[in-house]
């Protein structure tokens, strides 16, 4: 491309010359064709020295990063919320101290046997995935109003967000939107639920677990989210009933009610459909009017369920949080180093079909959703404790914790 753009300005500037034949617009032509190659050549050698030098970027910019999150603590600033972050994650591990992983020949191994440095590392992990799953939520404040159809705009990377780890503030923005996915995952996991429950819903009916395949599931999560055309997981914010009319956040729970109403009328027809009998001539008269019973039942389990903090949402919640942090422990921790001083790019991920293994009954059709998580939040692991794991061992967060 360079060589034909070189040659297509040597050949205008050609009538250029005497007894050429060209005009002064030529002449301007081949100006201007001289200074776009310029152009062109300044980027070639920008993306050049971006490629030399982007070893050294990665091995300096951890240093970098630590170096003025100390400049910017000052002296007298401490790690307080970010010692409790990692003290929680901690004993929560020690309470549950056997972690699969695929590497280990047993297919899991024991918290308590490994190293400072290795707990320290995984309790980094392990709080990380907490903040997605459990963002903190300061004390009580209006809700500002988002608009329908858009994601919740996240804060400037450099703001840090209240209740946050201290280490945490260049990754407000992409805890954020890690933590509006992981809702909108746990959401599906409730209404995949619903809908197998709707099926298997008739007492006399024998349990036939044929009327609940794969693809109807993936076929169904696709609509759900069509329908939803926004986040989810707003069924852990906007749950609320008796909210006063003067909140802000009224508007935006009635069009979140709006839109659980069309997935939950989606569901029980589909659930309909699985249900009804294939060479039922009734079933094809009304294959596309949901049952009304069916539809009461659904409705009632999904104001009974799928709301903020309800038992059946809090247990679901966790299982696809174990699911994640399995995976992000798979991708991130190495078990042949020893010493994690220095945490390297993520490379070699474990295979699909490796992580994809261990998913409870009923998370299969969210594999997909599970594994983008892990990746992603396996990434900003790497990456936040690059930087922040020397300072972690230098301040001896764990040095004082029983094991």
């Amino acid at each position: 491309m360079r060589d034909r753009a070189v040659d297509a300005m040597v050949d205008v500037a050609k009538t250029c010359a005497p007894g050429g034949g060209g005009s002064k617009a030529d002449a301007v032509k081949a100006v201007r064709s001289c200074l776009e190659i310029l152009e062109l050549m300044k980027l070639d050698i920008a993306n050049h020295q971006l490629q030399t030098l982007r070893p050294f970027l990665i091995d300096t910019s951890g240093q970098y990063e630590l170096k003025a999150f100390k400049g910017r603590r000052g002296p007298s600033s401490s790690l307080d919320i970010t010692r409790k972050w990692i003290m929680a994650s901690h004993h929560r591990l020690l309470t549950s101290p056997t972690l699969t992983h695929p590497s280990f020949p047993s297919g899991s191994f024991d918290y308590r046997q490994l190293s400072q440095s290795q707990k320290t590392y995984i309790s980094a992990l392990k709080g990380l995935t907490d903040l997605v799953f459990d963002p903190p939520s300061p004390a009580p404040s209006p809700v500002p109003p988002c608009s329908s159809g858009s994601a919740i705009a996240p804060p400037s990377s450099m703001c840090p967000l209240p209740l946050y780890p201290e280490t945490t503030y260049l990754d407000s923005a992409r805890l954020l939107v890690l933590a509006a996915d992981a809702a909108d995952t746990a959401a599906l996991y409730m209404f995949l639920l619903l809908y197998r429950q709707l099926v298997f819903s008739e007492a006399s009916a024998p349990g036939d677990q044929s009327r609940v395949n794969h693809a109807d599931l993936l076929k169904l999560k696709r609509e759900i989210r069509d329908i939803s055309s926004s986040h989810l997981g707003y069924c852990f914010k906007y749950g609320n009933v008796d909210a006063p009319s003067s909140d802000p956040a009224v508007s935006d729970r009635d069009k979140w009610c709006k839109v659980k109403q069309d997935i939950v009328l989606q569901i029980a027809l589909r659930a309909k459909e699985a249900r009804a009998a294939p060479s039922s001539p009734s079933s094809a008269l009304h294959a596309h009017v949901p049952d009304e019973r069916l539809l009461k039942l659904a409705e009632g389990w999904s104001d009974t369920h799928i709301r903020p903090n309800s038992a059946l949402s809090t247990m679901l919640k966790n299982r696809v949080r174990d699911a994640v942090f399995s995976q992000v422990l798979a991708f991130t921790f190495p078990p042949t180093d020893t010493s994690l001083g220095s945490v390297r790019a993520l490379e070699a991920m474990p295979a699909p079909s490796i992580c994809a293994a261990g998913l409870a009954s009923g998370m299969e059709p969210l594999a997909d959703e599970i594994r983008s998580l892990a990746e992603r939040l396996a990434r900003l692991a790497h990456i936040h404790l690059g930087v922040y794991l020397p300072l972690y061992e230098q301040e001896g967060i764990l040095s004082d914790a029983s094991s």
